[in-house]
């Protein structure tokens, strides 16, 4: 009966914590965004100091404006201020870094014309016993040793 107990306690965190993580993980990440642009958005469309600010309006104006950005950046002259941007900030050391990291995982996970991660692995690494979760992007020819 107790090992019984132990089991669907067990199964019920399984299924708990990622949920609960989740929920946490959008309510922080929603107020964070919320919090950073309440100033321009209230300042925006005349409410400031208004008690009439709607929390998430930040959200839909954030939405719209990367829509725009990104119609923005097709266009041919939006191409060269892009590209000249991102030129700049691959000059700048610790900038380079970063922004490189992220746009390669921004561009394998949200891009429709690259082939993207064909899978999840676990490999031993980085010694005997201790294991780290990877993307797999390609198949090898042959082991490494």
């Amino acid at each position: 009966m107790k090992a019984n107990i132990k089991s669907l306690f067990l199964t019920g965190l399984v299924i708990f914590v990622p949920l609960a993580a989740t929920l946490y993980v959008l309510v922080v990440g929603f107020r964070f965004l919320d919090s950073i642009l309440r100033p321009f958005i209230t300042t925006l469309i005349g409410f400031a100091g208004s008690k009439f600010y709607i929390p998430g309006i930040s959200l839909l104006v954030l939405f719209f404006l990367i829509t725009l950005l990104g119609a923005f950046a097709r266009i041919t002259l939006g191409q060269k201020l892009v590209n000249a941007f991102e030129n700049l900030l691959l000059k700048l050391p610790l900038v380079k870094g970063i922004y490189s990291t992220v746009k390669h995982a921004s561009t394998a996970f949200l891009s429709n014309h690259s082939p993207g991660f064909m899978g999840v692995v676990l490999v031993e690494y980085p010694r005997r016993g201790v294991y780290v979760i990877g993307l797999t992007t390609a198949v090898g020819v042959e082991e490494i040793q």
